[in-house]
């Protein structure tokens, strides 16, 4: 069974490396690059509202987006019934307290200070995808 990983950020080389580091590894993963907050939203709540099992089962979700911030993002997740349930890792290149309680406190499965480096993106990717996809029991959706 393929998992479904969506990433939301507004870096396009990031999303890309994402992506890159995926099919590199044959990771048995579908993923999904949305770069604008708001086209997140609205799509993750369409699909919700017809198609459920097309719902990603984790997300990547950057903090600090020009339009709407992934706290935000987060916040609107956990108001809505169809989205509350899947879990979120909120991602920012800061290593403040306030940003990783800040994250938690809107509900974040977990806070991820951003690799820096293709290496440390492709060993982060390979903990993230043994944890999440291979010891966590994971939501199901519709």
């Amino acid at each position: 069974m393929a998992y479904r990983l969506m990433m939301i950020d507004d870096d396009d080389g990031e999303t890309f490396l994402m992506g890159k580091l995926i099919k590199k590894q044959a990771m048995d993963l579908e993923f999904e690059a949305l770069h604008h907050a708001q086209e997140a939203l609205t799509v993750l709540e369409e699909r919700a509202a017809s198609t459920p099992a097309l719902l990603p089962d984790l997300i990547l979700l950057d903090m600090n987006m020009p339009e709407m911030s992934g706290l935000e993002i987060r916040r609107a997740m956990a108001a809505s019934p169809s989205l509350k349930l899947i879990p979120v890792i909120l991602m920012s290149s800061s290593d403040w307290s306030h940003d990783i309680n800040s994250a938690y406190d809107v509900g974040a499965a977990a806070y991820l200070v951003k690799p820096a480096g293709l290496e440390q993106m492709r060993e982060t990717l390979q903990h993230l995808h043994d944890f999440w996809f291979g010891v966590v029991r994971l939501p199901v959706h519709g």
